[in-house]
């Protein structure tokens, strides 16, 4: 009953209960996963027993792909909200400009279409969440379909390392719906400012992207969590990401992330099979300054898609306004550099030898400013 109206006639209420309620499921199945069946995961890793580790991986994949559909429907909702919502201020939009420009009379208007695009963003940042988990469960559930138990043994490490990933992924999907439920919560203290300033990362706070030197203010209470998730866009991951998403005419993608890109060619004079790959990707971060006036607690964590460190979360810290001043904040820059390394596989037509790579993040700081209250 909650979805016509929303198409229709979307308002802020009704875009809050959209995603509340789709975080909510989300968060639920994360609880779930974590609670039973990563337990069960990790003594079937801590026994090493192939038939009760891969139904613990299956069991994974069962919870998540019904609730990325269901995340899926709440994106598509959302989205018919967003564009039934700027048909209908088409004609401000023709007589002001962007939403920003409009007379303070309509500004509660764009205060709908704010809300309503940022609901669009969050919900898909969220399913995108539970999407990596539910492929990479699936993904390792068709390998070890195919392992004999003294196979699986002898090559123990890199399963229970890519289970560990799982394990970050959950936790990464579960802190990031809290996330993004607290910023839709009312909260009496002000918002943060937080800065991408670094060199050549893309960063997401909360699940929100944050370009390049640009900043925005985040809703998070005193004592709440802040996540934040970097991706170093090197050289080769730029290629990466580029040809992912723009293949040629002959090329036919089967996997691509920032993380690989698997792709077929055929371009008349047979197929040729390439895999991008990357891995022992770290970032090393300065979590602590003598400076800091008050110490807030600070994580790194992984996000769960094989990067080391790529997540830091930020507790908020209490700043009074009798020390700082009404309207004062204090300054944290969170800095890191790190490296990832690539590898290529080229089979077919025109195979090659594997190759490998090696590049610097250059990283920066992620700069968060936590104003008094």
């Amino acid at each position: 009953m909650l979805v016509l109206p929303l198409v229709v006639a979307p308002t802020e209420g009704h875009t809050q209960v959209l995603v509340i309620e789709g975080l909510n499921e989300l968060g639920k199945a994360g609880d779930r996963i974590r609670d039973f069946h990563l337990t069960q995961l990790e003594e079937a890793r801590r026994l090493k027993q192939l038939v009760r580790f891969r139904e613990k991986v299956n069991d994974i994949w069962r919870e998540t792909t019904p609730a990325r559909k269901r995340a899926d429907e709440r994106v598509q909702t959302a989205k018919a909200a967003l564009e039934a919502k700027r048909q209908m201020l088409s004609s401000y939009v023709r007589q002001y400009g962007p939403p920003e420009q409009w007379p303070a009379e309509h500004q509660p208007k764009a205060k709908e279409l704010a809300e309503i695009e940022r609901s669009v963003v969050q919900l898909e940042a969220a399913r995108d969440a539970i999407g990596r988990i539910d492929d990479d469960s699936r993904t390792l559930t068709g390998m070890l379909q195919k392992l004999d138990q003294a196979t699986f043994a002898r090559q123990f490490e890199w399963y229970n390392r890519k289970a560990k990933e799982l394990g970050d992924g959950v936790e990464h999907l579960r802190q990031t719906v809290i996330g993004l439920k607290t910023s839709w919560e009312p909260s009496k203290a002000p918002p943060l400012r937080v800065k991408n300033d670094t060199k050549d990362v893309t960063v997401w706070v909360n699940g929100e992207l944050l370009t390049q030197g640009q900043e925005k203010r985040v809703v998070a209470p005193t004592n709440s969590w802040v996540q934040v998730l970097v991706i170093g866009m090197t050289e080769r991951r730029q290629f990466v990401v580029d040809k992912g998403k723009n293949p040629t005419q002959h090329t036919r993608i089967i996997e691509a992330s920032p993380y690989a890109l698997v792709f077929d060619l055929d371009a008349g004079a047979g197929n040729t099979h390439t895999e991008w790959r990357s891995h022992d990707e770290v970032y090393n971060w300065a979590t602590s300054l003598t400076s800091w006036k008050v110490q807030p607690e600070v994580v790194v964590a992984a996000s769960g898609s094989g990067p080391q460190g790529d997540i830091v979360r930020f507790k908020v810290p209490y700043i009074a306004k009798d020390r700082f001043g009404a309207g004062g904040w204090h300054n944290y820059a969170l800095c890191f550099h790190g490296e990832v390394k690539w590898t290529m596989t080229r089979s077919g037509k025109m195979s090659m030898p594997p190759k490998d790579e090696s590049e610097s993040i250059k990283g920066g700081c992620v700069v968060i400013d936590v104003f008094s209250s």
